[in-house]
């Protein structure tokens, strides 16, 4: 392989501190927010486990015992006597009371709204990954590589 002209050089290193800096980084970040969301839906798909449970074996109308982690790891025994209604984070730290079929409502909303945000991502790293692909392809060109042999 031939020396390679300074200005080339100053390019490749360039591109690579653009993949390593800036790409990966956007990339990094967008598969923390999609874990996130993936998160966040299996959250309310277990609180819409738990409803459709209460509601099956009549809980929500003569209550329930359970046991509840006060912290570090230290339970007590609790009585709920009326589970017929919950209290909802809507955002921002609010919390709206709502009965359980009001409850599932929301809850299925939320879970498609979630499901496209996740789409939105898994496009987003995608293009991402073609971008740092792109570059890479452009430096072995300029390094005198065949491109066609990248790795991924």
């Amino acid at each position: 392989m031939e020396a390679l002209d300074p200005q080339i050089r100053e390019k490749i290193v360039k591109f690579e501190e653009f993949i390593n800096f800036k790409l990966k980084e956007d990339l990094r970040i967008l598969e923390q927010q999609l874990d996130k969301k993936n998160t966040e839906v299996l959250e309310f798909q277990q609180l819409k486990d738990t409803i459709k449970v209460l509601k099956e074996n009549k809980m929500d109308e003569k209550g329930f015992k359970t046991k509840v982690d006060i912290g570090q790891n230290i339970f007590m025994q609790a009585q709920v006597d009326d589970a017929s209604k919950i209290m909802l984070n809507v955002g921002l730290g609010y919390y709206v009371e709502f009965t359980l079929d009001e409850a599932l409502v929301l809850i299925d909303v939320r879970i498609k709204i979630f499901n496209k945000q996740i789409q939105n991502l898994k496009t987003e790293v995608a293009k991402t990954n073609a971008h740092i692909k792109c570059m890479l392809i452009g430096i072995r060109e300029l390094q005198g590589l065949d491109p066609k042999t990248i790795d991924d």
